[in-house]
């Protein structure tokens, strides 16, 4: 009995890990340079496909980074970019909601102790097509 119990709860384990992840961050582009000189926090900038990158992104090289990680057929790109501290957050998790899957954004803006410590950030996620954004920002 014990042995099926194991078995089972293994079993589920590895089919939810065996699912892909709803949202992923795309790390690789760590050094995108932002323009951004202001205070505000933006919402996210939805990309759909490769024309609307090369609207967004006009460096050829970032471009092509940018694609390589990216299936648009299937995905959008979610391009954050804001102005502030180090120590300010930006978070994703995954949800369901009564009109399917959604992917919550938490963004927390910290003091920028000297203003030296402002600069601009950057920050792209990749998501399937159909899925919802929520987006909570705490100035």
């Amino acid at each position: 009995m014990r042995v099926g119990l194991v078995l089972i709860a293994f079993a589920g384990l590895a089919a939810a890990a065996d699912k892909p992840a709803l949202v992923r961050e795309l790390s690789n582009l760590n050094g995108y340079p932002s323009d951004r000189n202001e205070a505000a926090f933006a919402g996210p900038k939805r990309i759909e496909t490769a024309e609307e990158l090369a609207e967004h992104v006009g460096d050829k090289v970032w471009k092509a980074r940018f694609e390589q990680n990216v299936d648009f057929a299937t995905e959008s790109l979610i391009l954050f970019e804001w102005y502030g501290s180090k120590f300010d957050q930006l978070t994703a998790s995954e949800g369901k909601d009564d009109t399917g899957p959604v992917v919550r954004f938490k963004y927390e803006k910290r003091k920028i102790a000297v203003r030296s410590d402002g600069k601009g950030f950057v920050r792209v996620f990749a998501v399937p097509k159909q899925t919802r954004l929520q987006v909570d920002a705490k100035d």
